[in-house]
């Protein structure tokens, strides 16, 4: 038990040099500006650059044995909960290697995240600039909390995407972003969580880039991550065809 312990440290220790430099417009917008969100447009542009280290992050969760036996678990049965469409980006060599599994990863998955990452990144910008647009007239009381709302809920749907696209990397954009946010709705609860996890990610690295990005972000992500994908393996595993007949989790578990 200690060993895993000790492993999971010291690769969340590793991976939070990756991301880094994988989030370093991120990191030094925070270092830059005061507060950030009074920028959102610049703000959402940023998040939307950093879409491919968070999928480099939610891949290394997910395939590196520092941070369990994934390696093992990617030899599960078809079908099965732990089954994925995408390979590993680790190999059986590379027990605690973190930098080159973490540029293959890259490779694979940096353009499907930007994909899929640029619908919530587009509606929240044009959701922003409307509740800034409404603030000042007498319709904003009414309208401006609906459209707080609606961020919101394209903000929580964003992780969630990233983890489809990394579980399934041949998905369409449109049923990962269908699937998203169905998910965040209907699993709530975890979507509340994820809120907490996002807001002390974010709020940490105004407060501390470096020490955020050095210590704690791993962490946090790893929380982030977690959830999202118990969110999202019940819709995407072969089972769940027959149980659920909606348009995005049939398209997304049978690849069409």
């Amino acid at each position: 038990m200690w060993r895993d312990i000790g492993d999971f440290l010291f690769g969340t220790l590793r991976l939070n040099v990756v991301l880094v430099v994988l989030m370093a417009p991120l990191i030094a917008l925070c270092l830059g500006v005061v507060a950030p969100w009074r920028s959102f447009p610049t703000l959402i542009a940023v998040l939307w650059l950093t879409s491919p280290g968070l999928a480099v992050a939610f891949a290394a969760f997910r395939d590196s044995p520092a941070f369990g036996r994934s390696l093992l678990r990617r030899q599960a049965p078809a079908g099965s909960a732990m089954d994925s469409a995408a390979d590993s980006y680790w190999r059986l060599d590379e027990d605690y290697a973190m930098v080159r599994p973490c540029v293959r990863a890259l490779r694979g998955l940096w353009w499907r995240a930007l994909l899929a990452a640029a619908p919530f990144a587009g509606a929240a910008l044009v959701l922003c600039v409307d509740i800034v647009w409404l603030a000042g007239t007498g319709a904003g009381a009414y309208v401006a909390p609906a459209l707080a709302t609606t961020v919101l809920l394209v903000l929580l749907a964003w992780p969630v995407a990233i983890v489809v696209v990394t579980e399934r990397p041949g998905v369409r954009t449109a049923a990962v972003l269908r699937l998203a946010l169905t998910l965040v709705v209907r699993r709530w609860y975890f979507s509340l969580l994820n809120l907490l996890v996002m807001l002390g990610i974010f709020f940490g690295l105004v407060a501390q880039p470096f020490l955020m990005a050095a210590v704690g972000n791993g962490f946090l992500l790893h929380l982030l991550w977690a959830n999202a994908r118990w969110m999202v393996l019940p819709s995407i595993t072969p089972e769940a065809a027959d149980a659920v007949r909606s348009p995005a989790v049939g398209r997304l578990c049978y690849g069409r």
